[in-house]
């Protein structure tokens, strides 16, 4: 007969069960709906009420009410399971190890376990989610999955001698996903929470709940290649960001800033992926994601043209009076406006971010003006821009300021302030090329 003594009957009680998947499927599937709302009723205020708060769609905010409600009640189990799962897993280990006589699993387990302090409480998450109205639950999302997964890595080495086949993730990560979920009008959310338990799910039945059954095999890991390849999130992120964006512009709906927003965590993503290649790498990859992202947003402004008629006719006005100073007034008031956006990227991420709502308004109304120019005086010569010397310069500039931005914090601060230094005497040089441009197309005209 086995006599157990304290340590072997709390481990014999301890019992590990799977999480259900559907009630974190639901914040997605109300984010999408309250976020396409939202999003045209900032656009109504920063137009100074066009369509205001007696807009069709406007009951439709209520989905993000619901989303709020739901993301909060997904945030609890999600702390809840989490926090439960790491202190059983850890005791279980334990004895596990000490019966092997394993001294160093026993110290990386117990290194392991001060996983649980950075994984905020479940009643602390579930106020953040209600206090932010939301903004807190796909940050929730990637402590969770990110501490999940830095322990099932140490676990399953540890024990079951294999692969455990998911992959560390950090903040570049985040960065796509919160992208993906902006692009998709929220609805990436579905499958980014659903891949959360599942890496939960799995994790327990291969680790505690098959190795208690006799003659059940443990299932071998698939593999985690989400994340080895992320260009595929992020390709289709932006092809269904660009589409819906401009087919939902037809229909009233200005989800522009959800694409824009978009962009910039892209910007910030890429940023930092090229940072870990050389300086001239890290500069024009950027360039051509700046490059690509306007041209995306041209495409959706150029879609979408008939709802933002009010858009290009506020600008075109507002430009009148710009267009007619002289050579120095001109390249002095484009600096000034484009030096705001270049100065705020020096902010690591959030000033991507930044550059990003710059990129993305511009191009919608340079796409919706091009439109316009075509399809109403036949005329489209605006499609030149791309072309233009200024252009080019001017996104040069950003693309310098970008990669400062990150080379600020890896490297030196010398080789960071050197690029900005030159980001900000390309963007004058811009200034003047385009003040230059304009004044010498009045003289011809």
């Amino acid at each position: 007969m086995i006599v157990l003594h304290g340590l072997e009957k709390l481990v014999e009680k301890i019992r590990f069960y799977p999480e259900r998947v559907t009630p974190h499927l639901m914040p997605g599937l109300f984010l999408g709906v309250g976020l396409l709302a939202i999003s045209s009723l900032v656009y109504s205020v920063l137009m100074g009420g066009v369509g205001g708060s007696t807009a069709w769609y406007t009951p439709l905010v209520g989905f993000y009410v619901i989303y709020v409600l739901a993301s909060s009640i997904s945030s609890y189990r999600l702390l809840k399971h989490t926090h439960r799962h790491l202190v059983d897993s850890g005791i279980v280990s334990y004895l596990k190890a000490k019966e092997l006589g394993d001294k160093d699993a026993i110290i990386k387990l117990y290194r392991g376990g001060l996983l649980k302090k950075d994984i905020p409480s479940p009643i602390t998450g579930f106020i953040l989610v209600i206090a932010t109205l939301g903004i807190a639950y796909p940050v929730i999302l990637y402590i969770t999955e990110k501490n999940l997964r830095e322990h099932i890595i140490g676990e399953e080495r540890t024990f079951l001698y294999m692969d455990p086949g998911v992959k560390r993730i950090g903040i570049e990560n985040l960065l796509v996903d919160l992208a993906a979920t902006l692009l998709t009008l929220g609805f990436y959310m579905i499958y980014w929470s659903w891949r959360v338990v599942k890496v939960y799910n799995e994790h327990v039945l291969r680790m505690h709940i098959y190795p208690r059954l006799e003659k059940v095999k443990a299932p071998s890991p698939r593999g985690d290649v989400i994340y080895s390849s992320p260009i595929f999130i992020i390709t289709g992120s932006l092809l269904v960001g660009t589409g819906l964006t401009g087919f939902l512009g037809i229909a009233g709906f200005k989800t522009h800033i959800l694409l824009s927003l978009g962009f910039g965590f892209l910007i910030a993503y890429y940023s930092i992926r090229y940072s870990r290649s050389g300086l001239a790498r890290h500069v024009f990859g950027l360039l051509g994601i700046i490059y690509l992202f306007f041209t995306l947003g041209t495409i959706a402004g150029f879609l979408a043209y008939p709802g933002y008629i009010d858009y290009v006719n506020n600008v075109q006005g507002s430009l009148k009076h710009l267009l007619s100073q002289n050579l120095y007034v001109l390249t002095r008031n484009i600096y000034v406006n484009n030096l705001v956006i270049a100065t705020a990227e020096t902010v690591p991420v959030i000033g991507l971010i930044y550059l990003g709502i710059g990129l993305g308004s511009s191009s919608i109304y340079f796409g919706a003006f091009t439109a316009q120019s075509i399809l109403v005086h036949g005329d489209p010569s605006p499609l030149a821009l791309f072309i233009m010397p200024h252009t080019f310069l001017e996104l040069l500039a950003y693309a310098l300021m970008a990669a400062a931005s990150i080379r600020l914090i890896i490297d030196r601060e010398k080789k960071g302030v050197i690029l900005a230094v030159i980001g900000l005497l390309v963007l004058l040089l811009a200034a003047f090329v385009e003040a230059y441009t304009i004044v010498l197309s009045r003289i011809v005209s």
